[in-house]
């Protein structure tokens, strides 16, 4: 058995005892260690991996965000939905305690957040005056999302960096990225 530098067989001793003995306790004759050269390969291989992966973790984040404030927005409008069929066919009178009540995990306030006032899960409920609704969220990455039920069943949708206003800044039949 060869340990270490030299050779201790385990047949010729006839202890195999000794010769774990002797591994545990042999010279450190060679404490070789890495050299600088190649510890500097290494981080310069980590530094690439990172610069590679940072800003694919980031899209993927902006991505996940965005998608947040969309779903958001689509069940606080399948929550309005359910006020709009039992109210006779108007979001008429619909207010923030009513959307709280009927989806309880988002929070609703009255008017659109400002740019850089976001705030997670805040859906702004907001009414077009004549029975229509329109609900908008600020997402982290500071796109507004947004959806417009006039009450006829024309839905659209919004999307974009300026707060929009109730119906008149919706105009698209499916949100863009």
């Amino acid at each position: 058995m060869f340990i270490g530098r030299q050779n201790m067989d385990v047949t010729k001793t006839g202890d195999p005892m000794k010769a774990i003995k002797h591994f545990l306790h042999r010279d450190h004759e060679s404490d070789d260690g890495f050299t600088l050269i190649e510890l500097m390969v290494v981080v310069l291989i980590m530094g690439i991996l990172m610069a590679i992966a940072i800003p694919t973790f980031l899209g993927a984040q902006s991505g996940a965000q965005n998608a947040a404030a969309k779903s958001d927005v689509t069940n606080a409008l399948t929550a309005a939905k359910s006020y709009f069929t039992n109210n006779s066919g108007t979001y008429s009178g619909l207010t923030t305690s009513d959307m709280k009540s009927l989806e309880p995990s988002l929070t609703y306030v009255a008017t659109v957040l400002a740019s850089g006032a976001y705030a997670p899960s805040t859906v702004a409920v907001a009414s077009d005056g004549s029975g229509g609704i329109c609900l908008t969220e600020l997402s982290k990455t500071g796109i507004y999302y947004g959806v417009y039920d006039p009450g006829n069943g024309a839905i659209k949708y919004m999307n974009g960096t300026t707060s929009p206003w109730c119906g008149t800044s919706y105009a698209l039949t499916a949100w863009t990225e």
